[in-house]
């Protein structure tokens, strides 16, 4: 038999094929190397139980559970490291807790960020965000100022404290944004990717949720969360945690995932991110996301037919050389995609 097509692959997966096709695809897979291949990696894709109940941290249930432990170990008031006195939970998500706190001596506001799972895969994440981040300087990139680890106690990330909202949750109330606003998060999160690509780091994982909105004036836009980036540069900082990414793992969120991304391909780079942007640029602006769906597999199917609107579409009235960039972005092959100079072009002053 020819090589089985994406929803065939999900069918047999998904165990809605009878006895006699399930036993012909099962030769057809024995013999077929290309076809074991994406069978292994959507088995590998489907998350547990446990992370469709919502781990923001690793959407896609491919890190290692670790044991449970106690959610939040710490209270108002709690001194870390004798100088940082814990105010507030300001955010909080499956691997780690975010605390509004004030250095004793300073009386400076921070945000700490304690790591919640004790295991060494999050732990190394965990370092190599504040690695990443601490290395691009940008103002678009929140800043981490130290890494500690109070006696047995989980590591504590110190960064900038920022007041105001993740674009998801304005997405979230809003629906969608007006041009002139979109551009004005988009432009800087472009800016700040293509630092980090200049670099060597590729995020993996943009979204909205990943792109914090500081209140102003003027309001600031900040990429949070380089802990599943991609470092690719030869020398350099970048360069120093590189072999921590793992060959053929699926890492990101599947509806902001790139096609290459989703098919579980080990040469992930910078254009993984284009597509990323391209995601955001057209849910900001249509209030829907290109590519939907309930389940990775529904995901991957759709990635699959290549079941994106063109942008304009939705938005007739929107200027032509901004729906060629978005419609640029998400091209199925990389190697067509716009690239994100050409795309800040086109986002300038008078798109």
């Amino acid at each position: 038999m020819d090589c089985l097509d994406e929803d065939a692959l999900l069918d047999f997966f998904e165990q809605r094929m009878d006895a006699t096709e399930r036993a012909s695809v099962d030769r057809h897979i024995d013999a077929c190397p290309a076809c074991r291949a994406l069978v292994a990696t959507l088995a590998i894709a489907q998350p547990t139980p446990e992370a469709r109940d919502g781990d923001d941290d690793d959407p896609t249930g491919l890190l290692p559970r670790a044991p449970e432990e106690p959610p939040n170990p710490y209270a108002p008031g709690d001194v870390l490291a004798d100088r940082y006195r814990l105010d507030a939970i300001v955010g909080e998500g499956g691997m780690g807790v975010v605390w509004a706190a004030t250095h004793l001596v300073t009386r400076k506001a921070v945000a700490l960020k304690i790591l919640k799972v004790r295991e060494p895969e999050h732990e190394r994440r965990f370092v190599r965000e504040a690695r990443v981040a601490a290395a691009l300087g940008h103002p678009n990139v929140v800043d981490v100022h130290d890494v500690f680890q109070p006696r047995a106690d989980p590591l504590v990330m110190v960064m900038d404290l920022l007041r105001g909202e993740s674009l998801d949750r304005r997405l979230a109330a809003r629906g969608r944004l007006p041009l002139a606003e979109a551009r004005a998060i988009l432009v800087p999160a472009i800016r700040a990717t293509l630092a980090a690509h200049a670099l060597g780091v590729v995020h993996r994982d943009l979204k909205p949720a990943n792109v914090f909105l500081e209140a102003g004036p003027p309001e600031r836009v900040c990429l949070l969360d380089f802990g599943i980036a991609k470092l690719t540069a030869a020398s350099g900082d970048a360069a120093v945690t590189g072999a921590l990414t793992r060959s053929g793992a699926i890492i990101g969120t599947p509806h902001y995932m790139a096609p290459e991304q989703l098919y579980g391909e080990s040469a992930i780079d910078a254009r993984a991110d284009v597509w990323a942007i391209g995601v955001i640029a057209y849910e900001c602006l249509t209030g829907q996301r290109p590519i939907d769906g309930k389940s990775f597999g529904q995901v991957f199917r759709n990635v699959s037919r290549r079941a994106i609107v063109p942008i304009a579409q939705r938005m007739p009235e929107l200027p032509a050389r901004v729906a060629a960039a978005i419609d640029g972005m998400l091209a199925h092959d990389r190697d067509q995609r716009l690239p994100l100079e050409n795309v800040l072009l086109v986002f300038g002053p008078d798109p």
